[in-house]
């Protein structure tokens, strides 16, 4: 008995000073991590219905320089049913990729042809995604504090979709999720995954 309740002190203690730890690390970066939202990345394939008119709006969403040559990271040159560009490089999720020239070709609302610079064919490229969520008040802060009411529905239901489709089925921590994350991250041999 003597032994349960200083086991149950001592843990207590311990749990204590882990929250110490994790509130300390937290408290200062708190406001240095950029939160963004991104749109999915466009990717390009041959055989894909994707009209050249439709890719270059995306291109202009994307804020691609229409140039006569494309030189450099995000210009594009559009000739006829063809558009040469060179990708930014982007951090994806599962890793980065390098900017790229590309070339492709369009024959009537699909793509006919992918190549690169160099004209090696490419079974895949994929351009860097659409920012599409950031909050930019006047003093420049990528974050704000704002209500929950205040946040767009469809927000919400995008990031409970993505990161804990059962957040609303638990009580706060997802023993399921945790034990997913552990899995994951000892066969992976690193860390991959959180639990909720």
């Amino acid at each position: 008995m003597k032994l349960g309740i200083v086991g149950l002190v001592l843990l207590g203690g311990l749990a204590i000073y882990l929250d110490a730890i994790v509130q300390e690390k937290f408290s200062g970066k708190r406001w240095t991590i950029p939160a963004k939202v991104y749109a999915r990345p466009l990717e390009l394939f041959v055989g894909q219905k994707l009209s050249r008119d439709d890719f270059l709006i995306e291109l202009d969403a994307l804020g691609y320089r229409r140039e006569s040559v494309a030189n450099g990271p995000g210009a594009a040159a559009v000739n006829g049913n063809t558009v040469d560009l060179n990708t930014r490089g982007f951090q994806f999720y599962e890793g980065t990729d390098a900017a790229q020239q590309v070339r492709v070709r369009f024959s009537g609302d699909y793509v006919a042809d992918l190549s690169s610079g160099n004209g090696a064919k490419l079974a895949v490229a994929r351009l860097e995604p659409l920012l599409i969520g950031g909050l930019y008040p006047k003093n420049l802060e990528d974050r704000i504090l704002i209500k929950l009411d205040q946040a767009p529905p469809y927000l919400l239901d995008g990031l409970v979709a993505v990161e804990d489709r059962d957040f609303y089925h638990h009580f706060g921590v997802s023993p399921k999720s945790i034990a997913r994350a552990i899995w994951v991250n000892t066969s992976q041999g690193q860390m991959r995954q959180g639990g909720s």
